[in-house]
């Protein structure tokens, strides 16, 4: 219950917070022989090991790895985990968008809670800010158009951004609380 952050919630800055400093591992000393071979330690390496072995835990999995899990890109994003994904779509894909994204993230959360895992993360929500009195209204008007097909969105004007944000020239913004940033190392590793 409380009101508390979840376990293993940061409540610092999640995106700016370094990699957990690993020793590298050793490297393949032989031949291996698997059923299936994963060649790359990011995101994608990573959760598909993860899937597979729990769909099919027969199988011989093995995850390859030139230096340590999360070394690329993965390691190296943002950490944002943001509902939509194309820019600009239209009405009905922008709420199959987002339930969609919003279900994945979701799942991620409930991940991370099942097996406990040390990752820093919030899930505080984000804003999408205008700079121009055109795109704030443009922004408006597409934020109740997707309120009122359930999604739980809403317009800020820039007198109500209050200690949210404090940014020269921001006209608005759209709040959606489903969204949120972690970790990726801490997730990969």
């Amino acid at each position: 219950g409380g009101g508390g952050p979840p376990p293993h919630a940061d409540t610092g800055p999640v995106g700016t917070l370094g990699p957990a400093r690993d020793p590298p591992p050793p490297p393949l000393a032989g031949d291996l022989t698997v059923d299936v071979a994963i060649i790359g330690g990011g995101f994608t390496g990573v959760s598909t090991a993860y899937h597979m072995s729990r769909r099919n835990p027969g199988l011989g999995i093995a995850l390859l790895e030139a230096r340590a899990l999360g070394n690329g890109a993965s390691g190296r994003s943002g950490g944002m985990m943001l509902t939509g994904i194309r820019p600009d779509p239209d009405t009905d894909a922008a709420v199959s968008e987002h339930e969609l994204t919003r279900q994945a993230i979701d799942d991620l959360m409930a991940l991370i809670a099942e097996h406990r895992l040390a990752v820093r993360h919030r899930r505080e929500g984000s804003l999408k800010v205008t700079t121009t009195q055109a795109a704030a209204e443009a922004a408006h008007a597409e934020s109740e158009r997707l309120a009122a097909r359930g999604l739980p969105v809403r317009f800020l004007a820039s007198g109500e951004l209050g200690d949210l944000l404090r940014a020269r020239g921001a006209t608005g913004a759209v709040f959606d609380p489903s969204e949120g940033v972690l970790n990726g190392v801490d997730l990969i590793r």
